[in-house]
This record gives structure tokens, sequence and C-alpha cells, in this order.
């Protein structure tokens, strides 16, 4: 998304139909609940996610000698970008768009949390 540092995942087009992530699990009903509110410019949706070995796994070798790694697959809930697309600008990287503004996107998340937490306890 353009000026922030956080990505925006939009439906799948004919060039791309997967991204890379993580996969978040134990998170309670109230937690997804303040997921739900602090991505109020995303859908919630559910998805079949990949869910490939750690990088330290061992490879299992593909017919044609190429190392592949096996994947389970699960449904997993995804934030899907809702609002206008041209905002958006291109690849997401970790590196260039999250870690330059880190402290910043911290600091929104901390106010973010309080001030939920405040107002469902009011």
């Amino acid at each position: 998304v353009k000026g922030y540092s956080f990505p925006a995942c939009i439906p799948a087009s004919n060039s791309v139909k997967s991204v890379d992530g993580l996969l978040l699990e134990g998170i309670s009903k109230e937690e997804l609940q303040m997921f739900d509110e602090f991505e109020d410019e995303y859908t919630r949706e559910i998805v079949k996610v990949s869910l490939f070995p750690s990088p330290e796994a061992k490879p299992i070798t593909g017919t044609d000698d190429t190392a592949v790694q096996e994947a389970d697959k699960a449904d997993a809930y995804m934030y899907i970008w809702n609002e206008a697309q041209d905002i958006l600008e291109g690849s997401w990287s970790f590196d260039r768009h999250y870690l330059p503004k880190k402290k910043e996107y911290l600091v929104m998340c901390d106010k973010f949390v309080k001030e939920y937490r405040e107002e469902a306890s009011s």
C-alpha cells in the first residue's frame, strides 16, 4: 500500500495465484475480533494454504532432480484488500516496506491495542 509499511493481498489474478506468509495458530475469538477491527480495509476470507516444512527440513528430490518440499494443505483466514486498488504498488518487500517504518508501525499497533482494550472494557 503506497506510503505504508504493510502489504495488501488482492483476489487471485491470472498472473499471481499465491503469496508467501506466516500461519498464526492458537488465535482466540477475542483476538480474532481485534484483528477484524484492526484490518478494517480488508475482508477476512477462508483460503486454502500450503504448509511447507521449515527451511531446515530435508528437501525431497523431484523427478527432474530438482529439490522440492511436500506441502500439507489447510484452511486459514486471510485478510483480502477491499479498498481501491489504485493505491497499491506492485510487490511488497519486508526489507523495503516494513523495516524502514518498523518503529512507526509498532507504535501505531500498540496505540490501537490500548484503545481497543479501553473501548472493550467500557
